[in-house]
């Protein structure tokens, strides 16, 4: 049944998190943590934002970075305490990218946000500017 259930979730668009392998974001994923910090964030410095950004994992506002890239391995993201921080803060457009773009299809975000899905190829797309009406009348 639950192999069923998992394939009808997947032909709807979405992903079966709970079952997922391989898992991600838990706790079992601290040594992992401890590794990219010691081996990959050591090596650089992390600039802190010029505008406050809401965290992946309970939608608190940060002014840091660094802690939240580190917490994306073994904490938990949750997604509706996201959604209701960027509500509160007056977001009104989001931007989804990769090719996957899971959040950009969960109903909480398209009830809520003017979603815009961004992939490697319609960035690398030269953007085409439509002609003012000035200059069309000419």
């Amino acid at each position: 049944m639950l192999d069923r259930f998992k394939k009808r979730i997947g032909e709807l668009g979405g992903y079966n998190l709970y079952t997922m392998w391989p898992p991600v974001h838990v706790p079992a994923f601290g040594a992992l943590r401890r590794k990219a910090e010691e081996e990959v964030l050591a090596t650089f410095e992390v600039a802190d934002p010029k505008l406050p950004i809401v965290a992946d994992q309970n939608g608190e506002l940060l002014t840091g970075v660094r802690t939240m890239l580190l917490d994306t391995f073994d904490h938990l993201i949750r997604w509706p305490d996201i959604v209701e921080t960027m509500l509160q803060q007056g977001i009104t457009r989001v931007c989804v990218a990769g090719p996957g773009n899971l959040f950009g299809r969960v109903n909480r975000t398209v009830d809520n946000f003017e979603v815009v899905a961004i992939d490697a190829r319609k960035a690398m797309r030269p953007r085409v500017r439509q002609r003012s009406a000035r200059r069309a009348r000419r």
